[in-house]
């Protein structure tokens, strides 16, 4: 038999364990914004965002800046409006 302890900011008063989500296993959640293609199924372009779909333009590399703007600008014509989505 193995013995497991919890630790004392996880038990509640009753003894019971409670498991807790800490601010890094927060932060370490990803999002991605996501504009796909009105004709070509499957296909689309897609961002690192934060949870609000706000992209960090600064941190895109130059062609990646390139095909963000090119991506906004072709909302409704060849992308649809784009998606925040969680990444595993």
């Amino acid at each position: 038999m193995i013995a497991t302890t919890t630790p004392p900011h996880a038990q509640t008063s009753a003894g019971r364990s409670v498991i807790e989500t800490s601010a890094v296993e927060r932060s370490q959640i990803r999002y991605e914004l996501r504009f796909m293609s009105l004709s070509d199924r499957g296909r689309g372009y897609a961002f690192p965002c934060d949870a609000l779909g706000n992209v960090d333009i600064d941190a895109l590399s130059e062609r990646g800046r390139a095909s963000y703007l090119f991506a906004r600008a072709v909302v409704g014509n060849v992308l649809s409006a784009p998606i925040v989505s969680k990444v595993s």
